[in-house]
């Protein structure tokens, strides 16, 4: 029996989301540290055949106190492993996140990761533009 890869942890810095409503404006080094976690945490699952279908702030935790803390994505209710031969022509996530190509039912899903890392990034970018509280 090989071990479960997911595990339970404490997720103390809470969610991207919510570090966004409280107004905390993070430096733009800590967006390029935000996304590289998110885009080798893509990469991985994804070089595991897995796809997340669901990535949006509210499912990308804190592991800590923010912006010095690992970023990890959690919340993989709908994903879906990926079978050679085999498309997924399911459209699953949360509406205001779904990628335009998934809306289209693409038959490669993997094509999706530039929109998967996209959201959350540009939400964190765009509260550059407003003033706020530095994390």
């Amino acid at each position: 029996m090989e071990p479960d890869p997911f595990c339970m942890q404490i997720a103390a810095g809470g969610d991207l989301q919510t570090l966004l409503d409280e107004d905390m404006v993070p430096y733009e080094r800590d967006v390029i540290s935000f996304t590289r976690q998110l885009l080798e945490g893509l990469v991985f699952i994804h070089d595991q055949n897995i796809v997340h279908l669901d990535i949006k702030p509210q499912n990308l935790v804190l592991m800590g106190e923010f912006p010095e803390c690992a970023v990890k994505l959690c919340d993989f209710e709908i994903s879906r492993k990926l079978t050679p031969g085999r498309d997924v022509r399911e459209i699953l996530g949360t509406p205001d996140y779904v990628a335009p190509l998934l809306q289209k039912m693409l038959k490669n899903i993997t094509t999706i990761l530039p929109w998967d890392m996209a959201t959350p990034s540009l939400s964190l970018c765009s509260s550059l533009l407003h003033p706020g509280t530095h994390a």
